[in-house]
């Protein structure tokens, strides 16, 4: 292996990044041209193939291939089917992936065949069907939707990343068939087995966490407060599978050869036979599929007799990802774990080499002080490496990461082997009390972890966003920084501007990014602790849904949209009479005002009464009422009741009695409410409350950073 390998696969996934941040018809023109360039220089100047001139042709070339490629797929793959977006679909499919949800049901990923026999495949959300696999024949029916693209880290992107270029909204599933025979129901008969006994034997945060460090976080139920933490502090990446749990499962395979004193050829074969169970039983994602790919080529690389280069290793699983699939070149995880690789196995050891050059050499005390600065500058440059991802898909980076990854990565790695084992024994019968007793020992060693990331997620400066207001402290930091690595590297001034400039064009992208405009649906509940009245906000208009019935809560309703500039009003519901309906009408003359004892607007289901307005609608009962917008569901109670059993993205307790609803997040609005909130999810006690409601998911206005 050659560096030439890795330099043609990262100019390729610049090309691919490229065009995943453009439109189609700049897309096309810059691969078509850069390509043009690149072999004209090959064929007209002939440079050397030591010269700068040379590599800068081999770049251009393999630049536009990555830019053809997405463009190529895009014409092929995505736009063909985009036709199809508002039909309606009814028939059987297949099931490829799933992503189950804490709060009951779960994300399908299904192959649907279209009217010309064309197969695509279609996402679909199911609270009733929790329990489908891979594999799994399933009666369908509902609308075709396309995802819609809204910034960066878009629904769009997000589909697309994984092959998915249609959505079946409304989808009711009518039927099931599931033989039970095939290879991806073994798979969750033992994925099932050990969960079972890990939450028998276990339990709790820790537990959870151990489900995730040996399935992912597809199949874990942690605690909302667990898992902010742990996403906080830095270190969410050992809560599914990737390259630390790969490497694990290879190492442990690959010594249980090595003290039966078997072949590089067995310990070869072992190893691709952990690695595909692993991931395999993972369910094959991204990051695993990465890891996978680089850990064959390591130990590959001794059966070929050739030298393993990690940046030639991660060059090669990106160009193989990427070549039948360029589109995950937007997928969050593809990203992080590219980064996170190229920060531990490229960046640190460059680092330590050039610290280590600087120092003496003092026997054994610096060997073990070499130790402990390896495993500091590995960490750094890890942390460093994804700060840029990290702040433009979750708008907000881990500042004690560094240090909780320093602390927290050695006690994980060490629970993962032991569970490891524990899940490859569990299978066994008489060996189920050794499993269960090491899994026991595995949670034990995941507490302190949970613990400890609590302490340090509960810093002020733990995660700071990485909005606008960070730009100038930006700026400043990695200023002060460059003239720090001029005055004290004075013989590598090139690579500390090179550096500095790197980081600073990373700041330069996040604050476009986030001039970027937001087509999110705000929503605001303003209440006086007797009703309420919710506002619902986005693209220009407004709309009313009045609770409350009070003049004091209208005019607050009146002056929140004017002092905000929310625009035309187009309509005004009200629940509790039509005391307000004048001073709605007097203030947004244009809007529709539907009150109960008016119908006009309304139109009529078999089930429900249903009000209509543009792309929202509002599901009245006598004694709640859901409101739907952005394919969010939000239900406001307004009396004693018994609401439908299913989940909600948001309840507002708009009465005083006790009621059981299933949601991700609570809000109050009666002050003499006397029900409990679950504990472990958001809940407001407002007097007003802004939420935000984008992709599909509901959040406060303080959790704003989390929209991207």
């Amino acid at each position: 292996m050659t560096r030439k390998t890795a330099f043609a696969g990262f100019s390729y996934l610049a090309g691919l990044l490229f065009g995943s941040f453009f439109v189609l018809k700049l897309s096309l023109a810059a691969g078509i041209t850069l390509l043009t360039a690149g072999i004209g220089i090959m064929v007209l100047i002939r440079p050397d193939k030591k010269s700068r001139l040379f590599r800068a042709a081999v770049f251009a070339i393999c630049c536009s291939g990555g830019i053809l490629l997405y463009s190529i797929f895009d014409i092929a793959a995505r736009l063909p089917v985009q036709k199809y977006d508002g039909a309606a679909f009814s028939g059987s499919c297949q099931v490829t992936e799933a992503r189950y949800f804490s709060v009951g049901g779960a994300e399908y990923i299904v192959k649907i065949n279209l009217n010309e026999k064309k197969t695509v495949k279609a996402a679909l959300y199911s609270y009733s069907e929790s329990a489908l696999v891979r594999g799994d024949e399933i009666t369908v029916k509902g609308t075709l939707r396309a995802p819609d693209s809204n910034g960066f880290f878009d629904k769009l992107s997000y589909y697309s990343s994984r092959g998915v270029f249609l959505q079946l909204s409304d989808a009711e599933i009518t039927a099931v068939n599931a033989d039970g025979n095939s290879f991806y129901d073994m798979i969750n008969a033992f994925r099932t087995k050990i969960i079972q006994l890990i939450r028998r034997t276990v339990g709790g945060d820790h537990g959870e966490m151990l489900i995730g460090m040996l399935f992912g976080s597809s199949f874990w139920s942690i605690g909302t407060a667990a898992e902010n933490a742990l996403r906080r502090a830095g270190i969410m990446h050992v809560c599914t599978v990737s390259g630390m749990h790969m490497s694990i499962a290879a190492g442990i395979s690959a010594a249980a050869v090595k003290a039966g004193r078997g072949s590089n050829r067995a310990e070869f074969a072992a190893v691709c036979i952990s690695t595909l169970l692993f991931g395999a039983v993972s369910g094959m994602t991204v990051s695993a599929v990465r890891s996978i790919i680089m850990i064959l080529l390591v130990y590959s690389s001794a059966l070929a007799g050739r030298r393993n280069d990690p940046l030639t290793s991660l060059a090669i699983a990106i160009i193989l990802l990427t070549a039948l699939s360029p589109f995950c070149v937007r997928n969050t995880s593809f990203l992080l774990s590219v980064s996170g690789v190229f920060g531990t196995s490229v960046a640190a050891p460059a680092v330590i080499r050039a610290i280590e050059k600087s120092l003496p050499e003092n026997g054994e005390k610096d060997r073990k002080a070499g130790i402990l600065l390896s495993s500091a500058v590995t960490s750094l440059c890890a942390s460093a490496a994804v700060f840029p991802i990290a702040a433009l898909s979750f708008d907000e980076i881990s500042v004690v990461s560094p240090l909780s990854n320093l602390i927290l990565s050695p006690l994980c790695t060490v629970s993962v082997m032991i569970s490891l084992i524990a899940a490859a024994i569990g299978v066994i019968p008489f060996l189920t009390p050794v499993s269960s007793g090491m899994l026991y020992i595995a949670g034990l060693i995941c507490r302190p972890v949970i613990a400890l990331s609590k302490t340090a997620s509960g810093f002020p400066a733990a995660a700071i966003p990485t909005g606008l207001e960070m730009t100038l402290p930006a700026v400043i930091i990695f200023t002060v920084t460059a003239a720090a690595s001029i005055i004290f590297l004075r013989n590598k001034l090139f690579r500390s501007v090179a550096a500095s400039s790197a980081v600073l064009l990373c700041s330069a992208a996040i604050s476009i990014y986030w001039l970027t405009p937001d087509t999110a649906v705000k929503m605001t509940v303003i209440t006086e602790g007797s009703g309420c009245v919710i506002v619902i906000s986005g693209g220009g208009s407004a709309e009313i849904y009045d609770f409350a019935g009070t003049n004091r809560c209208a005019n607050e309703a009146v002056s929140y949209i004017r002092r905000n500039g929310l625009g035309k009003v187009s309509a005004a519901v009200l629940f509790s009479g039509d005391k307000t309906a004048e001073l709605y009408r007097d203030n947004f003359p244009e809007s529709e005002i539907i009150a109960e004892n008016n119908n006009s607007g309304l139109t009529y289901s078999p089930k429900d009464t249903i009000i209509n307005i543009g792309a929202h609608k509002a599901l009245p009962s006598e004694d709640y009422a859901v409101i739907q917008a952005e394919n969010t569901e939000i239900i406001v109670i307004s009396r004693k009741s018994e609401p439908p059993d299913r989940h909600y993205d948001l309840v507002v307790y708009n009465c005083r009695a006790a009621v059981s609803a299933r949601a991700d997040m609570y809000a109050v609005t009666r002050s003499s409410f006397g029900g409990n909130i679950p504990a472990g999810v958001p809940c407001v006690q407002c007097e007003t409350a802004e939420y935000i409601i984008a992709d599909g998911e509901i959040y406060p206005k303080e959790e704003i950073k989390w929209l991207r």
